[in-house]
């Protein structure tokens, strides 16, 4: 039985080599072991660098960022 989940996916990038939102699905539905609400944000290295300074204080663009949903700005939604 899988638990249930809400998910948003956000797509913050042009590039062509994104994941499609059925994928993004599945790999979370495969990772999650109880119910959750799960927002995966895409966005280009401009603005992964600025979330990494913002809540991690680090100058660099990483390539994967996770954060509590209560620590997301008002802006991000």
């Amino acid at each position: 039985m899988n638990p249930e989940f809400s998910l948003s996916v956000q797509f913050a990038s042009e590039t062509d080599n994104l994941p499609s939102r059925a994928q993004v699905r599945r790999w979370v539905a495969a990772a999650l072991e109880h119910a959750a609400e799960i927002t995966v944000r895409i966005v280009d290295a401009e603005e992964a660098q600025a979330l990494n300074q913002d809540y991690r204080h680090k100058g660099y663009v990483p390539n994967v960022l996770t954060f509590e949903y209560g620590e997301i700005s008002p802006g991000i939604t």
